[in-house]
C-alpha cells in the first residue's frame, strides 16, 4: 500500500466510524429526549439476553434459577453479557457490545472501499462520499440502537468478505477471514451460509487444507453448542428458531411450497425487494460484464448471489430491519466491490451514479422509519415492560405467566413462565399445536403463577376459564415496536384475585402519564 493509499484508508475509517457513531448519537439523543431521561432500548428481547446470561452466571442456562432453557437465538450472545456490574450498569453492556460491533463494521467498511479502489485519485471523492453515507444508509447506526446481536454479526460477515477479497488480490489476511468464519455463525445462525460458502471459495482455490480449518471453525462451535443443549435435556436447536421452523410447518408441509411462499413474503416488503434488487444487479454484473465473468472477481459474485438468494428464500426480513442489515451491507459492498473492479471501463459519472444508487435505495426505504419510529421505541418498552417490571418486582413479588419475557425475567428472583415459547419448549409446543383452548391454565398452575399478563391478540385462545380478568393496561401512545398496546391482566385462581388487586392498587397510582390501568370491576 502507498503512502497516498495509506492516508486514503486512515480518512475512510476515520469518517465512517464518526458517521456511525454520530448517526448513533442522533438516535439516543432522540430516545433520551422522548423518554424523559431515561436509557431504554427499543426492544424488549435485550432483557431476554441478559437475563440468560444471568442464569449462565449461576452455573445455569435459562431465565428462570433452577431451569434449561433455550430462549437466546444467538449460542453467543448472552456469553458476552456475563453479569459483572450492579443491574443498572450491567444493562448498558448490550450498548457496549454494539458500539464495538459498530466501530467494527465501519472500520471493515472503509477497508473494503480501498480494497475496490475507492481511494484512488480518480475514485476518491466517491470512496469518501461512501465512506460516510455507508453506516447511516445501512443500518449500522440504527442496529446498533437496538442493543442485539446483530451488529457483531455483520462485523463477523463483512470480515469474511474482506478476508476473500484479500485472497482474491494476493495478500490473503487468515487470521481476519478465519475470525469472521468463526464468529458469524455463533453469533447469529444464518452466519453458517456465508461462512459455508467461504470455506466452498478456499477450496476451490487451492486452499483445501484452510477450507477444512474453516469448516471445522465454522460449524464445529454450533455442534458443540447443540450438544451441550441436548446435555441439558433440550432440543438441539434454540427455541426462537424452532418457533420459526414450527409456524412454516404448520402453514405449509411442503418444503418446496413453504421456500417459494418464504420468498414471496420477504420480496413483497421493501427491505426483501431491495435485496432482491442487488442479487439481480450482482448477478447482471457478473452476465454481462466480461472482466467480472472471467475475472478474479467471477467466484465472489457468485457466492454473493447465493448468499443473498439464500436470505431471501430462508431468512428473515423486518422487525425493525435487524434480520436483513447484515446480508444488505454484504451484498451493497460487494457490489462495489465489483464494480470497482471494472472502473477502467466506467465513465467517472456512471460509476458516481452507481455509488449514489447503492446508498441512495436503501436510504429512502429504510431512513424514514428509523428517524420517525426508531427513538419513540425505547418510550414504549419503558412505559410497557419497564413499568409491568416494576408490578411484578416490587409490588407483586410472585411467580407470573406473561408472553414478553425480557424485562419481567431479568433481575427478578421469582419464576416467570413463557407463554410464548421462547424460554418454555412446553409452552411453545402447544401454543403451536393442535391443542384445545385454555392450555396455559394446567401450565399456570404447574409452575404457580400468580398473574397472566398477555397480548389478548396473540393469546386469547391460552386463556384459561377459570382465571379471573383483572383488567387492560394500557398506552395512550399507540408508537413503538410492542406486540401490543393493550395487556390484558389475570388472576389465574379466584384465591389470588385480592393479592393481585392489592398488589395493583400499590402500582397504578405511580404509573407514568402516558399510561393508564383500566380494572374490569374497579379497584379493590
Amino acid at each position: 500500500m502507498t503512502l497516498n493509499q495509506t492516508k486514503s484508508s486512515s480518512n475512510f475509517m476515520v469518517l465512517s466510524i464518526l458517521s456511525g457513531l454520530g448517526f448513533l448519537l442522533l438516535l439516543e439523543a432522540m430516545a433520551l429526549w422522548l423518554t424523559g431521561g431515561r436509557f431504554e432500548y427499543p426492544l424488549d428481547d435485550v432483557y431476554i439476553h441478559l437475563a440468560m446470561a444471568e442464569g449462565i452466571r449461576a452455573g445455569g442456562y435459562g431465565v428462570n434459577p433452577g431451569e434449561y432453557a433455550s430462549a437466546a437465538s444467538s449460542a453467543l450472545y448472552p456469553f458476552l453479557l456475563l453479569p459483572v456490574f450492579p443491574p443498572e450498569i450491567q444493562r448498558i453492556v448490550p450498548m457496549f457490545w454494539n458500539v464495538v460491533g459498530l466501530v467494527a463494521s465501519a472500520v471493515l467498511w472503509a477497508k473494503l472501499l480501498i480494497a475496490g479502489g475507492y481511494g484512488s485519485d480518480r475514485l476518491r471523492p466517491i470512496g469518501l462520499g461512501l465512506a460516510i453515507a455507508g453506516p447511516i444508509a445501512l443500518l449500522m447506526s440504527s442496529t446498533a440502537f437496538l442493543g442485539m446481536e446483530h451488529t457483531l454479526h455483520t462485523a463477523a460477515s463483512l470480515a469474511i468478505l474482506l478476508g476473500l477479497v484479500r485472497l482474491i488480490q494476493g495478500s490473503p489476511n487468515w487470521t481476519l477471514l478465519f475470525a469472521g468464519i468463526f464468529l458469524s455463525p455463533i453469533l447469529r445462525y444464518e452466519g453458517l451460509a456465508l461462512a459455508l460458502l467461504a470455506c466452498g471459495v478456499l477450496f476451490i482455490s487451492g486452499h483445501r487444507g484452510r477450507a477444512g480449518v474453516g469448516m471445522v471453525l465454522a460449524v464445529l462451535p454450533l455442534a458443540m453448542f447443540s450438544g451441550y443443549l441436548m446435555s441439558l435435556g433440550l432440543d438441539p436447536l434454540p427455541n426462537s428458531i424452532q418457533a420459526k421452523q414450527l409456524i412454516a410447518a404448520k402453514a405449509d408441509a411442503n418444503m418446496l411450497q413453504s421456500l417459494i411462499a418464504k420468498f414471496r413474503n420477504n420480496i413483497s416488503n421493501g427491505g426483501g425487494a431491495i435485496l432482491l434488487g442487488f442479487v439481480l444487479a450482482l448477478w447482471a454484473a457478473l452476465v454481462a460484464s466480461k472482466t467480472v465473468r472471467s475475472g478474479p472477481y467471477r467466484l465472489l459474485t457468485m457466492v454473493l448471489i447465493v448468499a443473498g438468494a439464500g436470505h431471501l428464500f430462508l431468512g428473515q426480513i423486518g422487525w425493525m430491519n435487524r434480520y436483513e442489515h447484515y446480508i444488505l451491507t454484504v451484498l451493497v459492498a460487494g457490489l462495489l466491490l465489483v464494480v470497482g473492479s471494472v472502473s477502467d471501463r466506467l465513465s467517472k459519472p456512471a460509476l458516481a451514479a452507481i455509488a449514489a444508487l447503492a446508498m441512495g435505495i436503501p436510504s429512502m426505504w429504510y431512513l424514514p422509519e428509523v428517524v420517525g419510529h426508531f427513538p419513540i421505541g425505547p418510550r414504549a418498552v419503558h412505559h410497557q415492560q419497564g413499568q409491568m417490571s416494576v408490578f411484578v418486582k416490587q409490588h407483586l413479588n410472585a411467580p407470573v405467566a406473561v408472553n414478553d419475557i425480557g424485562w419481567l425475567s431479568w433481575d427478578n428472583e421469582n419464576y416467570v413462565l413463557d407463554l410464548w415459547g421462547l424460554a418454555s419448549a412446553k409452552a411453545l409446543h402447544l401454543r403451536l399445536g393442535d391443542t384445545d383452548d385454555g392450555w396455559a391454565g394446567p401450565l399456570a398452575q404447574e409452575h404457580d403463577a400468580v398473574v397472566a399478563m398477555i397480548y389478548q391478540k396473540w393469546l386469547a385462545d391460552a386463556v384459561d376459564p377459570s382465571w379471573v380478568r383483572l383488567g387492560d393496561f394500557r398506552l395512550k401512545d399507540w408508537r413503538g415496536f410492542l406486540g401490543g398496546h393493550t395487556v390484558t391482566f389475570y388472576a389465574t385462581a379466584p384465591r389470588h384475585v385480592p393479592a393481585a388487586l392489592k398488589a395493583l392498587d400499590e402500582w397504578v397510582p405511580g404509573l407514568d402519564p402516558l399510561t393508564y390501568f383500566e380494572y374490569t370491576q374497579g379497584p379493590d
